[in-house]
């Protein structure tokens, strides 16, 4: 199965057409899933729910601004960014909790690689650097503990994850030993492995390839090889959204490295694959800060969070 042909031109075309039609369904229950998720957060500030799932009531709502800004640049062609900052925010949110809890809630439950990888992808996209550190430092931690549990075998799927791991590692100068924690091998990724090796590059027709290669994978991974198993790219509010081809771009740019002004590959002219040209502001979200600040206090040793710069009020 895994060698099957796949014609992915058409594939894209498919998947395109039904995840646009899937993100428009999904739009008509927005209100009633935003009122629900911020009801949860309220309810922990209120001490009514347990602080174990407060990492889920930030992923919720992480969702529930990533999900317009994809309607509103698919079906309008109007770039929300502040629907994407506050998506990133929320997800960073999200990460820094779980990474928290795992240092001394034995009841965490370790993060989804997938959701691991987005929050990645988002932050970088979103254009924060230094919170880019945090959260790589925080994950890079938990590579060895519940938060990521890198230490036990695991699959060679979700190598967008394994991908911004390394790719964030060498731009941080933290080197993965990949002999003691779990990481997809190259053959399982060739794509990647080509865009970690050469993503320093100048040469601009070389990174052109590097980019088509890696949307061909993620074209090809929106849809399972294997029955039964989960595609890397499952999720259909993923299908067009290249976060972590945008990500690798990003981190070129921080280190200073031009990029191509455009791109061949049909998966890189969907309205959702731009990176902002500055970074984005950082969005108030008042009833987040109340649910930070009470976890802070619940938790002020080996918080995350005390990692992170300074936002004005």
């Amino acid at each position: 199965m895994k060698n099957q042909y796949i014609d992915l031109p058409a594939l894209f075309k498919r998947q395109d057409k039904k995840a646009r039609k899937w993100i428009a369904g999904w739009m008509i229950e927005h209100d009633e899933e935003l009122n629900s998720d911020n009801a949860r957060l309220q309810s922990y500030v209120d001490g009514k729910k347990d602080v174990i799932h407060l990492d889920d009531y930030c992923g919720y709502l992480e969702h529930d601004h990533l999900m317009p800004f994809l309607h509103a640049a698919l079906s309008q062609g109007i770039l929300r960014w502040d629907l994407l900052a506050s998506a990133a925010r929320y997800g960073l949110s999200s990460m820094l909790v779980s990474a928290t809890l795992a240092e001394t809630e034995p009841r965490m439950s370790s993060a989804l690689l997938s959701k691991a990888a987005l929050m990645v992808g988002l932050t970088a996209v979103a254009g924060w650097q230094e919170e880019a550190r945090v959260l790589f430092q925080a994950m890079h931690r938990g590579m060895g503990n519940l938060f990521l549990n890198l230490r036990e075998d695991g699959t060679q799927d979700d190598t967008q994850f394994y991908f911004l791991m390394l790719l964030a590692a060498d731009y941080f100068d933290c080197p993965i030993d990949r002999e003691t924690y779990y990481f997809a091998e190259d053959e399982a990724m060739p794509a990647y492995a080509a865009a970690l090796e050469h993503w320093r590059s100048t040469d601009l027709d070389l990174v052109q390839r590097l980019v088509t290669d890696m949307a061909d994978h993620h074209v090809r991974n929106t849809q399972s090889a294997e029955p039964d198993a989960i595609a890397p790219f499952a999720i259909e509010s993923l299908w067009l959204f290249p976060y972590e081809i945008l990500a690798f771009l990003r981190f070129r740019e921080w280190v200073g490295l031009e990029n191509p002004a455009s791109f061949t590959h049909p998966l890189m002219n969907t309205p959702v694959a731009v990176l902002p040209r500055t970074s984005l502001p950082w969005p108030e979200i008042p009833l987040l800060d109340q649910a930070l600040a009470k976890f802070k206090g619940e938790y002020p040793e080996n918080n995350a969070f005390n990692l992170l710069p300074d936002h004005p009020a």
